[in-house]
């Protein structure tokens, strides 16, 4: 199956699991940003960790206001290094290539590109 025909959630699912930290973390498989972000709110994780699944949820909804924390690109960058740019490269991809969408319930919802629905 192409990454055309994964929904939404399958598609947070595979970039969160490119992080090492993120594969095994509550809410990644299948994703659920709340559970996820509950999680990296409530367990004791290192400082890299919750900056990770801060960078997560930023992409999945910048506009949330998430229990973990906002996401701080400088502090992230001085504590990842280059070693992440292609990380960095595709949340922008994934995040500023979404379309919001109102549900029927007027909720947002993100699409991304080429995703059948």
């Amino acid at each position: 199956m192409t990454g055309e025909h994964l929904s939404l959630e399958e598609k947070m699912t595979a970039f969160a699991q490119t992080f090492p930290s993120m594969t095994d973390a509550m809410g990644v498989a299948p994703w659920d940003a709340g559970a996820f972000d509950r999680w990296a709110d409530e367990t004791p994780i290192s400082h890299g960790e919750r900056i990770t699944a801060q960078f997560l949820l930023a992409v999945w909804d910048s506009g949330n206001t998430w229990k973990c924390g906002r996401f701080d690109v400088v502090q992230a960058l001085r504590l990842w290094g280059p070693s992440t740019e292609p990380h960095f490269s595709l949340g922008s991809l994934i995040h500023g290539g979404r379309e919001q969408q109102k549900s029927d319930r007027g909720i947002s919802k993100a699409r991304w590109p080429g995703c059948a629905r």
